[in-house]
């Protein structure tokens, strides 16, 4: 691996919390690309080019809540790509704080990419699973010659959630559950389809993450859902055990199995023996505040 890549790294781990918006960026006008769903426009800040806010899955509401994310929409003419897509629902930001319509990829890029063929850097964040974003500033990088990327992904009792309705709709042998998860590897596909369209190299894909995002890389390693999606992984803390099935653990009597987790928190908010329907009709905001009371999650 580089040192420049490795240094790049370095930086941000000490500037974790330093977001960088575009600031006096132009809104209007700026560099455009073209990808897979259509035309966008972003904004230049210093040596680097900024597109953020683009929508990398389809958004997860109403019928598509507790899904496997779907396909990202396409758009006519130009998507405006300035400003930070809205941040996944979460506790601790004010009520109602967040959007269920969050599933957004943000891409930093060398203002000079001349000849393609970057590496790229995939950032996920942490936060517990239950908080944060993909608002990240990834200037350092593009200064090194390497194209960031950060996603949003589900949270909470929105991105890790079973209860028996939502399983009498999955197919054998079918993803469920772990929606975020489901999540980052939309954002993994995302990236080889589109990376190469800023300049990026898709065979040279990196990710990495703190805390929760640290773990999330331990499972995306782990993962046969992710082969081919990345060639290098960065554990900046966070880990990851090998967790026992579900059954293991109604034997052991350790914990509830999730979704027994799932009733309780149904239950919570009034809704007994609830349809998936019902489930989804659930407001976020109170979702999110039940499970935060129940699980400190």
């Amino acid at each position: 691996m580089s040192s420049l890549f490795l240094r790049a790294v370095s930086a941000l781990a000490l500037s974790i919390a330093a977001f960088a918006l575009p600031g006096n960026a132009a809104a209007q006008t700026g560099p455009r690309v073209k990808i897979a769903q259509g035309e966008v426009v972003g904004a230049v800040k210093g040596q680097s080019h900024l597109f953020f806010g683009i929508p990398y899955a389809a958004a997860p509401i109403g019928p598509l809540r507790w899904k496997a994310p779907g396909p990202a929409p396409s758009w006519p003419g130009v998507r405006q790509a300035q400003k930070y897509g809205a941040k996944c629902p979460q506790a601790g930001f004010g009520p109602g704080a967040g959007n269920e319509d969050c599933l957004f990829i943000n891409i930093t890029a060398p203002a000079n990419r001349a000849g393609g063929k970057l590496p790229v850097a995939v950032w996920i964040h942490g936060g517990s699973f239950k908080s944060g974003s993909g608002e990240y500033g990834g200037e350092t990088f593009a200064r090194d010659g390497v194209i960031f990327v950060s996603m949003n992904y589900r949270l909470g009792p929105l991105g890790g959630f079973a209860h028996p309705a939502l399983r009498a709709e999955i197919q054998p042998g079918q993803p469920h559950a772990n929606y975020g998860m489901l999540d980052q590897i939309a954002a993994l596909k995302w990236v080889q389809d589109n990376i190469a369209a800023f300049g990026g190299d898709p065979s040279r894909v990196t990710i990495f993450g703190e805390s929760a995002g640290g773990t999330s890389v331990a499972y995306l390693v782990a993962s046969p859902l992710t082969r081919g999606l990345f060639r290098g992984a960065i554990m900046q803390s966070g880990a990851a055990g090998l967790v026992p099935s579900e059954g293991a653990y109604e034997a052991r009597g350790a914990i509830p199995p999730m979704a027994d987790r799932g009733v309780t928190l149904a239950n919570s908010i009034g809704l007994r023996n609830a349809t998936a329907a019902q489930l989804r009709n659930a407001s976020a905001a109170s979702l999110v505040r039940a499970n935060g009371k129940l699980f400190l999650g």
